[in-house]
């Protein structure tokens, strides 16, 4: 989507091109076209050479964010450090997703799952990750049912599907209810995978499942049966910040101290 940093715009009528700088200060430009409520941009590098090419349905403020009563109903989550200048969050429901900028606590906006990923084989998302151990590919795992597909989301492109039986060797689930990578030793990153009441760790470097663990027990102080979707927050100054998701509730968990900050119900 359109990055925040804009250094130079212009616009005719309803087209609008912005330069605009990268996470790595690279020089991009951006041009976009407004019909009705929709935004169509389209990415490009300075030589010129396309980036990628999106489009959301509209720009909202948070009160008016789908995901009411915060982040009702998240069925998936991950965030993206990469492209932006700031930490995007993605929420996933049902067919949709909307990008949420972390630092400005501002909903960007919506665009549905096929459009926003293209190539990708589900329509819902169940559960998602970001394995960033190659910092110049990070790729994104999106589950769905007893399967998962592999995006890469620098290149903006669909790499390929598998089921979870195979891809995950020893997982005792079927299917994946939410995910999330605890990197803080960089070369030992943990995959934490949730299904019903448990959940199982997994170690990304090896390819290797090591144990499950009920919720209740793993996460001390966290009330919640079931997790819907989780992510990390790693700008919190305090310390990187896991969210857990269940309904209408979400609670703040503290990895480093693995302690509970905070449940939020509504």
């Amino acid at each position: 989507g359109p990055a925040y940093s804009t250094a130079a715009g212009s616009s005719n009528q309803n087209i609008l091109i912005l330069t605009s700088k990268t996470a790595r200060n690279t020089k991009v430009v951006i041009k976009a076209t407004v019909e009705k409520n929709t935004l169509r941009y389209s990415s490009y590098n300075e030589d010129g050479s396309h980036r990628f090419t999106g489009e959301f349905s509209r720009v909202i403020p948070p009160d008016q964010m789908i995901f009411k009563n915060v982040f009702s109903g998240v069925q998936a989550a991950y965030v993206d450090v990469r492209h932006y200048q700031t930490p995007q969050l993605y929420l996933f429901k049902d067919t949709h997703y909307e990008r949420y900028d972390l630092s400005a606590s501002m909903s960007i906006g919506l665009n549905k799952i096929t459009k926003g990923y293209p190539g990708i084989a589900f329509e819902t998302i169940d559960a998602a990750y970001v394995d960033a151990r190659n910092s110049e590919s990070p790729q994104l795992y999106l589950f769905s049912g007893v399967r998962y597909c592999r995006y890469d989301i620098r290149a903006n492109k669909m790499v390929g599907v598998n089921t979870i039986k195979n891809g995950y060797p020893g997982l005792p689930f079927k299917t994946i209810d939410a995910a999330y990578v605890d990197s803080r030793n960089l070369g030992k990153p943990k995959l934490y995978l949730f299904s019903g009441s448990r959940y199982a760790r997994y170690d990304i470097l090896n390819d290797r499942y090591e144990g499950s663990n009920d919720i209740a027990k793993g996460y001390p102080g966290v009330t919640f049966k079931f997790i819907d979707a989780a992510y990390v927050d790693v700008s919190k100054p305090e310390g990187p910040q896991l969210y857990l998701f269940s309904g209408s509730n979400y609670a703040r968990y503290d990895i480093r101290t693995d302690k509970i900050i905070e449940i939020n119900t509504n």
